[in-house]
């Protein structure tokens, strides 16, 4: 009997063990990426592991055309990509691509505010004519809500939303780098930070809310290739150091806040092999690295 029950134990362990690693191939909730998976102008979903801090893949391998950075967002539990001016909508609990829908124009910065049929984003006819619009994503509809025209900086412009107080944050290069805010309401812009230094040389990249503390985060190349955290604080523009001389001198792929941890994600390589996940952790300032197997274009979380 006792060696019945050993037995008997032993299969529960397993299959307890089995459905853990079945929930990582199937993920629901948490951070997700759009993942190179070295087949031309095609990607698939992975979802980042606190585990070990890598990504999963899963789902379906999806073709696209026409991809900016800053081009996807989460809502409903779906990664919305724009690619090739349409959006495609996946289904993030399975990675299944479930549509794709015709907007016409040339998105960027696109920023969900949580659930709904719309997101904020800029669109245009080209990435230097773009201008603050809200994009109905199950039908295509765009209504422009500025008549500001945006230059992005290089297809790669950030852009980060504060719901609660209806801003609209993107870094643009009209004349000079400036972050531009727009009231999501009515279009009209609230305000526009300069940022110091020329360009390419002062970059920005990684524009994200903090809700924890009420900051938008930024990262800053120097021209030594060292990189530098900022913060901006919403309510008087002020901008301060957080961090000075982060090494990063790989290719910055993607970023991402994890509210959760108070984490700031980087993720960069070199190469193919040398793919390197850098974690700031905002609340003691302390940086930890880790090996990546897949190269991200874009990091997102819902």
């Amino acid at each position: 009997m006792k060696n019945l029950i050993v037995v008997l134990i032993s299969i529960l362990l397993l299959i307890g063990c089995e459905k853990t690693q079945d929930n990582l191939q199937e993920p629901s909730g948490g951070m997700y990426a759009i993942t190179e998976i070295g087949i031309a102008n095609h990607w698939q979903i992975s979802k980042l592991s606190e585990k070990n801090w890598n990504f999963q893949l899963f789902g379906d391998t999806i073709e696209f055309g026409g991809f900016a950075y800053g081009a996807s967002t989460t809502i409903n539990n779906r990664l919305i990509v724009y690619t090739g001016q349409s959006v495609k909508h996946t289904d993030l609990d399975k990675g299944e691509l479930i549509k794709e829908v015709l907007v016409g124009k040339v998105m960027f910065g696109l920023e969900s505010p949580g659930n709904g049929d719309f997101i904020y984003s800029m669109a245009g006819s080209s990435f230097n004519n773009s201008y603050f619009s809200r994009v109905n994503v199950e039908t295509g509809e765009i209504i422009t809500l500025s008549d500001i025209r945006i230059e992005s900086v290089l297809s790669k412009s950030p852009s980060t939303l504060i719901v609660n107080n209806s801003s609209y944050y993107i870094y643009g290069k009209n004349d000079g780098r400036k972050i531009y805010c727009f009231n999501t309401n009515n279009g009209t812009l609230k305000n526009e930070i300069p940022i110091s230094g020329s360009f390419p040389l002062h970059m920005i990249d990684g524009l994200v809310y903090n809700e924890h503390d009420g900051l938008i985060y930024y990262l800053e190349n120097k021209e030594d290739g060292m990189w530098k955290l900022m913060t901006l604080t919403p309510e008087n523009s002020q901008l301060e150091l957080f961090l000075d001389d982060i090494d990063l001198h790989y290719n910055i792929n993607a970023m991402l806040l994890d509210d959760k941890n108070q984490n700031y994600l980087i993720q960069n390589h070199s190469s193919s092999e040398d793919i390197i996940l850098t974690i700031i952790n905002l609340k003691t300032k302390q940086i930890d690295t880790y090996q990546n197997s897949y190269r991200v274009i874009e990091l997102n979380k819902i």
